[in-house]
């Protein structure tokens, strides 16, 4: 198959097979993908673009009901299609179903010409019927929804959600919540920006805005910034390529407020890719202290230093680091250390709606063992008396509580009480206890976990570690 795309602008229906196939047969992220052909197709329109958008969004929003309707019109299961044809279907069949400004014979007519252009003509006529049988299924008020489903297989269907973690969501969050968290993942996302301090007043700033037609709108909790009507073209307004403003989800700049760095400390962001909460720092700080942010891999530590140019802050500090290995050097040298760590990201499905579809319960387990490893190591980066700021862009309780419990109760460290840093009316009812959970469709924002704890003054790592010794022999002797 050849999708490589020619050197005119490319056609918005193949530009959104190209993005699909790479997220659903490829398993990778759908705002990478749309980032990568909108850069690469200058061109295109803004009602191209929101075009693209919203057939990649809609297919991923709604993929198991996509894959039943197939299913009631086609002679062979969806699974046994060859990839290129399954992906075509499945945006042409959301295009019938959800888009009723498109007519049915275009979307059937541009799903034939996609499927030769992609080297499968033999295949057109069995395209072409699969469409037009479904198109005339529908008109006459196909449902793919069992009269007789049970709850969960009924919201798994509706939402296009596994039904391990709907059954997750009905235990933690309740009936009522979890209805309201699924329906704000198929709602339009919000753009947000955190103003950076140091180069535009938030006046200046939404003039600037205002002037490129992009209406503005105030961020909840008093947060400084704006919600942004749109983003296209966001990335060539002079306040961007100046550094005055960050792209950046409410969820994490109410991190920034709770992490709240004093001039001149030493932060390190052991996980910091794609550098956004480093970022939030070192603005904080107004240029002074040192934000250490490290990532595991060249290609994560590019996209820091791209967006700390751009942002133009000089108490930046970018280097390769592993988290789980332990760095001597490191050893009780920071006042805050900020462990945004690795997660199943079940809290940002909003904004990639495909993590639903490549995570499993199995993954949550391996991670939140992960995430104990790396606070196993580096705990003992922060000085006696600092802080570590532990957050997930996840939902779980594995991922959250528990191993925050863990880092409050197995590691030298006490709950730090939230209220002094977020005296906005209480968010819930665990600030007291340390740590706050974001939930969609709740808060105005990305599903988030944030908790912050205090080392101890009279720890040291040679305690901790003598004690863990004495524990591991005692384990053996039993």
């Amino acid at each position: 198959m050849n999708t490589n795309h020619t050197k005119t602008t490319i056609e918005p229906r193949f530009a959104a097979f190209r993005i699909l196939h790479q997220v659903l047969e490829e398993k990778q992220y759908s705002h990478v993908e749309l980032q990568k052909i909108f850069r690469e197709n200058p061109g295109l329109s803004a009602r191209d673009r929101a075009f693209v958008e919203r057939i990649v969004r809609g297919t991923l929003e709604h993929l198991y009901e996509m894959d039943l309707l197939i299913g009631k019109c086609s002679r062979l299961p969806v699974r046994k299609l060859k990839p290129a044809i399954r992906t075509v279907l499945r945006m042409s069949v959301y295009q019938l179903t959800y888009m009723d400004g498109v007519p049915a014979r275009a979307v059937c007519n541009e799903a034939v010409r996609l499927t030769i252009r992609l080297g499968f003509a033999s295949l057109k006529g069995y395209v072409n019927g699969v469409l037009r049988s479904l198109s005339r299924s529908l008109e006459e008020g196909l449902s793919v929804i069992p009269a007789d489903a049970g709850i969960m297989d009924k919201l798994s269907i509706q939402y296009s959600m596994p039904v391990w973690i709907l059954k997750r969501y009905f235990d933690m969050f309740g009936e009522e919540v979890t209805h309201r968290l699924l329906q704000s993942l198929m709602e339009p996302v919000k753009l947000s920006v955190y103003r950076n301090p140091c180069c535009m007043t938030l006046e200046e700033l939404q003039k600037e805005f205002s002037q490129a037609q992009m209406e503005t709108d105030s961020l909840p909790y008093g947060l400084d910034g704006f919600y942004i009507s749109h983003g296209n073209g966001i990335d060539r307004l002079p306040a961007f390529l100046k550094g005055a403003f960050l792209i950046q989800d409410v969820s994490s700049m109410v991190q920034g407020m709770i992490t709240a760095p004093p001039e001149n400390a030493y932060v390190i962001d052991v996980c910091a890719a794609p550098g956004g909460k480093s970022f939030h720092a070192a603005m904080d700080m107004k240029g002074t202290g040192c934000v250490d942010c490290a990532d595991i891999s060249q290609s994560k530590i590019h996209l820091i230093q791209e967006n700390a140019a751009r942002l133009n802050l000089q108490n930046i500090k970018i280097s390769i680091r592993d988290a789980s290995v332990f760095e001597s050097q490191l050893e009780e040298k920071a006042d805050i250390v900020i462990a945004d760590l690795p997660c199943s990201g079940l809290g940002i499905m909003g904004r990639k709606p495909e993590i639903r579809y490549n995570i499993s319960e199995e993954d949550v387990h391996a991670l939140a063992a992960l995430q104990r490893k790396i606070l196993d190591t580096i705990w003992r980066y922060v000085k006696p008396g600092g802080r570590l700021i532990y957050s997930t862009c996840t939902l779980t309780a594995e991922e959250d509580e528990e191993n925050y419990e863990y880092l409050t109760g197995s590691l030298p460290f006490d709950a730090e009480p939230l209220t002094s840093y977020l005296p906005l009316g209480p968010f819930a009812d665990t600030l007291q206890k340390g740590y706050l959970k974001l939930i969609p469709g709740i808060h105005p924002c990305d599903g988030f976990f944030i908790g912050s704890a205090v080392r101890r003054a009279d720890s040291t790592s040679k305690n901790r570690n003598e004690k863990m010794e004495d524990q591991g022999a005692l384990e053996d002797k039993l």
